[in-house]
């Protein structure tokens, strides 16, 4: 049976944005780069009329429960923008197709008739602000989107990266306590000044995470050295890992076994088909509104930039999925003793 999406027709983030465009029975293919949990502050929204230029975006403040980067797959030059839930209940909405217990950061899907008005997340016009009313549509796609990392980014600009069947290492290989046990956010690192994730499911597993630094090998033009990674997908990809572990026991005499189980498990993926690796990189200014009282109480500013260009990777997994290779990386996986 054809999937009900199927009868919608596929567009682009330029076709989002157009003036006069028709929504109606109309999808947008994208990733899930970041999900972040409001913290008791407000968030400048820049917003002008149809038609206006630049030099008329007009800015205001809004509250929010969480707020999604996506990446617009099938954008060669890593296009991204932003979707933002109001509240807890448009949140839980919005991601109610994801089954529970999946990681929702880096996950493909479909965003179903998106709508634009002319609003950003940053004064210089680099990322727009959609609106949706229907939840994301999850969707693993065959065809491949590959978009390079240009790091000759503007100020202000945020793009996604999306490389298929690169070489990758990673050193420095550590067990480490995660910031949530949930896996919703794949317990990557918090960005900014954040202090929570934004997981719906809590206590669900271990209370670990692998961590290390990830060089993609690239072509001359392309290379990304030593970043800092943290995933629960690619801790489960590597290891075995018992309910009741402890770091403890990833370390000291215990790190030389671990790491190199990790390094075969690793240089084994390199060598049948190498790795399938997403991220995003902002290059910008602090960009925040003023702190805002309401009655008694001031709510903080909400910082969205950063001065320089710094690569996030969202997701890590092998090219090559054959029942030989998954065999293959099944059986080198970690386990204590």
């Amino acid at each position: 049976m054809i999937p009900w999406w199927e009868h919608y027709a596929t567009i682009s983030i330029d076709d989002v944005m157009v003036e006069d465009r028709v929504i109606q029975y109309k999808k947008l293919r994208c990733i899930i780069l970041s999900m972040k949990k409001n913290e008791m502050k407000l968030l400048s929204i820049y917003s002008r009329s149809r038609g206006a230029g630049a030099s008329n975006l007009m800015p205001s403040t809004t509250s929010y429960d969480r707020m999604f980067l996506f990446g617009c797959l099938g954008s060669r030059i890593g296009k991204c923008f932003v979707v933002i839930c109001e509240t807890s209940r448009k949140s839980v909405e919005f991601l109610r197709k994801i089954p529970g217990g999946n990681a929702i950061v880096g996950q493909t899907g479909f965003l179903m008739e998106p709508l634009y008005d002319g609003r950003y997340l940053t004064q210089n016009s680099n990322l727009p602000v959609f609106d949706v009313a229907d939840p994301f549509v999850p969707v693993t796609f065959r065809t491949e989107f590959p978009s390079p990392l240009n790091f000759e980014m503007p100020m202000g600009e945020t793009k996604f990266f999306y490389l298929y069947g690169v070489k990758a290492t990673f050193e420095n290989a550590r067990m480490m306590s995660a910031n949530c046990t949930g896996v919703a956010c794949d317990r990557l690192f918090l960005l900014g000044k954040a202090t929570v994730c934004g997981c719906f499911q809590n206590r669900t597993k271990p209370a670990l995470t692998l961590q290390g630094l990830v060089t993609i090998e690239g072509d001359r033009d392309f290379s990304l050295k030593q970043i800092k990674y943290r995933s629960w997908t690619l801790t489960e990809l590597c290891l075995v890992v018992s309910i009741d572990a402890e770091v403890e026991q990833f370390s000291e005499e215990n790190i030389f076994p671990f790491r190199a189980s990790i390094s075969e498990s690793i240089n084994f993926i390199n060598e049948n088909g190498g790795w399938d690796i997403c991220g995003w990189a902002r290059k910008g200014v602090v960009v925040d509104a003023s702190d805002q009282r309401e009655g008694s109480v001031v709510r903080g500013s909400e910082e969205i930039g950063s001065d320089t260009v710094n690569p996030h990777i969202i997701k890590m997994v092998p090219h090559n999925t054959s029942a030989e290779v998954l065999a293959g990386i099944q059986e080198r996986r970690y386990q204590i003793k």
